[in-house]
Parts: C-alpha cells; sequence; structure tokens
C-alpha cells in the first residue's frame, strides 16, 4: 500500500501538464524499480543467513 502511495506522489510531482501517458509510464517504472530493489534486499538477507 506505501509503495502505491509513494507512487502515486511521485506522479503528482511529475509536472500536472505532462500527459498522462507519461505520468503512467513514469509510475510503472516506479513500482518495477521498488519490486527490484526489494528482491534484491530479500537475496541479500537470505545470503546473509545462510553464511552466518
Amino acid at each position: 500500500m506505501a509503495d502505491q502511495r509513494r507512487c502515486h506522489l511521485q506522479a503528482e510531482i511529475v509536472q500536472s501538464n505532462e500527459p498522462d501517458e507519461f505520468r503512467r509510464r513514469h509510475c510503472s517504472d516506479l513500482e518495477a524499480s521498488i519490486r527490484f530493489a526489494s528482491q534484491i534486499l530479500e537475496l541479500e538477507s537470505e545470503r546473509e543467513s545462510f553464511v552466518s
């Protein structure tokens, strides 16, 4: 839920005269980045627990 809110805020920050298509694309790119980052963090924590 927080990710969606952050995404919405990012879309709002993009100037309001930009086309909606641009805002939608920007928003979905941001969501993909957030998912990718959280996957990396999960892998890192798994690796650390495996090593120790």
